[in-house]
């Protein structure tokens, strides 16, 4: 059986490493948009003041593939699904045919709907490529907006603000805000918002709500996700707003097509942590292999 995974993050690639265990008979391949080896994205923000392989960036080598004679395609972003003759689409115009079909494709950082949003250099973080285009910008970089909420942003202020640039943090978390101190170039902005970004072609300034305009270079945006679902769209799959709807085992509507990870909607797994990823990776890899 030819089974293909679309996604490379934690639940494609722990599915695919059920599958093999269960059944080493099947032909499994994973085709990745990202042009690395699959990562943990919480080190995201790590990776940008280091190496990727000074900090346990990656968490499968090219070994676990090879052993397990999973073929691994980078840089391959599937754009559209055929269910009748069971074929994907690669944005190189190339196919891919399978019997059964994991979707694994996570979820997308969505950027607010403000004037400007689409200026260069405003970026979102949840990929390889943003981190790869954020640290071409940073050393010409020299006052940078962080806005979000997760806690990893703590760390990046305080790193960007060591390197001596001007950092602004908006965020609406209390304790990452009680975690770190404000400086000559570190400061918060509190109770406000950005609502414009200023510029020709890339961002020159921000203006927030409340009339007040700031210089900025560089714009970060993180904490926003939607799953990512554009592979589905138009198919037959069933869909929600929140993502692709499952059963228990992760099956969609489609006997031969599963979903798991963030792009899943169900209401009683819609908690998108690592951890959850793997759980629904294990259970799609059963799944399909049954």
């Amino acid at each position: 059986m030819n089974i293909l995974i679309i996604g490379s993050s934690a639940a494609g690639i722990e599915a695919a490493g059920m599958i093999v265990s269960a059944d080493k008979s099947h032909n499994v391949t994973i085709a990745s948009e990202d042009s690395v080896l699959p990562y943990y994205r919480f080190k995201l923000a790590d990776f940008l003041f280091s190496k990727a392989c000074e900090n346990g960036f990656y968490f499968k080598d090219q070994t676990f593939f090879d052993k397990n004679k999973i073929k691994l395609l980078l840089g391959k972003k599937a754009i559209s699904l055929d269910t009748r003759r069971k074929r994907v689409k690669l944005d190189d115009n190339g196919y891919l045919d399978f019997d059964r079909l994991l979707v694994a494709t996570g979820a997308n950082c969505v950027l607010p709907d403000i004037k400007g949003i689409n200026k260069k250099n405003v970026y979102g973080l949840r990929s390889f490529s943003d981190v790869e285009e954020i640290k071409k910008n940073l050393p010409v970089s020299d006052t940078i907006f962080l806005v979000g909420n997760e806690a990893y942003l703590q760390d990046m202020a305080s790193n960007l603000s060591s390197q001596g640039k001007e950092v602004f943090l908006i965020t609406q978390n209390n304790e990452l805000l009680n975690n770190i101190k404000q400086s000559d170039n570190l400061r918060f902005v509190l109770d406000d918002e950005i609502s414009e970004i200023i510029g020709e072609s890339q961002v020159q300034a921000v203006k927030l709500k409340s009339g007040k305009v700031f210089a900025c270079s560089l714009l970060i945006y993180n904490g926003n996700f939607s799953p990512n679902i554009s592979l589905l769209k138009g198919s037959p799959v069933d869909l929600s707003d929140n993502g692709v709807i499952v059963d228990e085992n992760m099956r969609t509507n489609l006997d031969f097509i599963f979903a798991a990870g963030d792009v899943v909607a169900n209401e009683t797994i819609s908690n998108r942590t690592w951890e959850n990823a793997l759980k629904q990776g294990r259970k799609a890899g059963l799944a399909i292999v049954l």
